[in-house]
């Protein structure tokens, strides 16, 4: 009997043995299930700090873009008030010569204009009708130079605008 109970319990310990084993294999041991926890965190931690680096790079950049853009538009803003400020000097040049050239149309129609005929009809000698030939073409010469400064200047001012 000693016998039969010595084989019952020695079948009863290789039966608990048995199952002690197979308990964890088919629920999972507690170290395993908390390493694979242990491990999916870490994994999901590392994949946001990624997506945080990543983040914080565009940010970066949108950063220095906005900066680059701040920086042009004031180098802009400062050459439209530079260009404003020779459009007005220019003006005020090419109102001076119209003014002038006004001036010098106002005389010849008061005075009427001077006429081949009567410049070498006035002339009482050679030496006078050379310098009054001079002296009209010289006058000539600056009203024409005038005009083309005008447009000159027009020109000008529209490149200003633009």
């Amino acid at each position: 009997m000693t016998r039969n109970v010595q084989r019952t319990s020695k079948a009863a310990v290789c039966l608990l043995l048995s199952l002690m084993l197979a308990v964890p294999v088919a629920f999972g041991s507690p170290t395993s299930a908390h390493a694979v926890t242990a491990a999916e965190k870490q994994a999901e931690a590392e994949a946001a700090l990624a997506s945080l680096n990543a983040m914080q790079e565009q940010l970066d950049q949108a950063s220095a873009d906005y900066g680059q853009a701040l920086s042009e538009q004031q180098e802009a803003e400062d050459s439209r008030d530079a260009a404003q400020t020779r459009i007005d000097e220019l003006n005020g040049q090419i109102s001076e010569m119209q003014e002038h050239l006004g001036d010098r149309a106002r005389t010849m129609y008061r005075s009427g204009s001077s006429s081949m005929l009567d410049l070498l009809l006035g002339s009482t000698s050679f030496q006078a009708f050379a310098t009054n030939w001079d002296m009209l073409a010289q006058i000539n010469e600056s009203d024409a130079e005038m005009v083309q400064q005008t447009k000159d200047l027009r020109a000008e001012v529209e490149d200003e605008k633009a």
